[in-house]
């Protein structure tokens, strides 16, 4: 009830006439996706991904002490105790310090991962159907928000300007200062190369199942039933994306 009342305050608006409502959750918001599922379960909901190499290497591009998805190493949540355990990569809770950077924020990510899997998985009967859920590989936008996800899984009818507004914002960096806005490059090739040994080694142990899964479940996705509109102001966004991303949102991953 607090959550939902949360989302009411925030939504709040001086046009009467708005009906739609769209929330963006730190990626880290993953993890308590149920809450938001008993709250509004019949609201829609996206998760985007991208390539786990590419998100470590832009996560490391400051330095990998100060990376986002290692700054909980020493008091690491649950779900990546039980994950590092469960991979014998640590045998004891006190040795998860000693984890190297690249260990600790492939098993952070891939407990966002994870989370979204499983709320999917619960949500949707025959399992091979996708509804409310909607996994976007990140190489898909914004395309995607345009063939399939407004018109589609949202029943949003976007005219030819307001599409080409959304190619324009998406063709910019996002997270360039404010006042330096500058076009956005594709640096997929650029992280392939400065991808590590020892990142490659992490994903390999720790996000190259989840990854592959959200591949499958992003199919499953795009084969499903249309879902109607956006109802009552509640329609939620929950990314994955890294520091690099072109699109308009602060997430870590």
């Amino acid at each position: 009830e607090l959550f939902k009342d949360v989302v009411y305050i925030m939504s709040r608006s001086n046009d009467m006439k708005e009906e739609k409502l769209f929330y963006k959750f730190h990626s880290d918001s993953s993890r308590n996706l149920p809450v938001f599922q008993e709250a509004f379960p019949d609201t829609p909901w996206i998760f985007v991904y991208r390539n786990p190499i590419h998100i470590i290497v832009s996560q490391f591009k400051e330095g990998k002490s100060i990376a986002k998805c290692v700054r909980a190493k020493k008091s690491p949540s649950q779900q990546v105790v039980d994950l590092l355990l469960s991979k014998k990569l640590v045998s004891s809770l006190s040795e998860i310090n000693t984890t190297s950077p690249e260990i600790f924020c492939a098993a952070t990510l891939a407990t966002y991962c994870e989370s979204a899997l499983r709320a999917a998985t619960k949500e949707n009967s025959p399992p091979s159907r996708i509804t409310r859920t909607t996994f976007v590989h990140y190489p898909e936008l914004p395309e995607i928000l345009l063939t399939e996800i407004f018109p589609q899984k949202f029943g949003l009818s976007i005219s030819e300007k307001q599409k080409e507004i959304i190619q324009s914002i998406s063709g910019m960096y996002s997270k360039a200062s404010h006042g330096r806005a500058r076009p956005y490059r594709d640096d997929s090739d650029l992280k392939e190369k400065k991808a590590t040994d020892a990142i490659r080694e992490a994903v390999r142990h720790l996000l190259q199942k989840p990854y592959e899964q959200l591949l499958q479940a992003s199919s499953l996705s795009s084969s499903s039933s249309n879902i109607g509109t956006i109802h009552n102001k509640n329609n939620y966004n929950n990314m994955m994306d890294d520091d690099e991303s072109k699109y308009h949102n602060d997430s870590e991953l």
